[in-house]
């Protein structure tokens, strides 16, 4: 497995907003005022949550983009602080 980018993978589903973590649809923050505080990763889903308490989450949509998260979630910590934009254009 070569590089990776969000933006450009076809094995993940990723949110080009953070919301707000109640569902609320109708109050999006673009990527680059998204500064992440801190992730959690599960299976198949990693949700990223941001300093301005809004969320998102990025999927695999299949065995492919389940080792994809795994390989960005490994380079992630060094991401507390950055903007969801950046971590969107990041080559993992």
């Amino acid at each position: 497995m070569g590089k990776i980018k969000i933006k450009k993978s076809k094995n993940l589903i990723y949110q080009d907003f953070s919301f707000l973590p109640d569902g609320t649809t109708t109050f999006r923050n673009p990527p680059s005022k998204s500064v992440l505080q801190r992730f959690e990763h599960y299976e198949r889903k990693l949700i990223l949550h941001f300093e301005n308490q809004f969320i998102t989450t990025i999927y695999a949509k299949n065995l492919e983009g389940e080792r994809e998260l795994f390989k960005i979630v490994q380079k992630l910590p060094e991401f507390i602080g950055k903007s969801y934009e950046e971590i969107l254009n990041y080559e993992f």
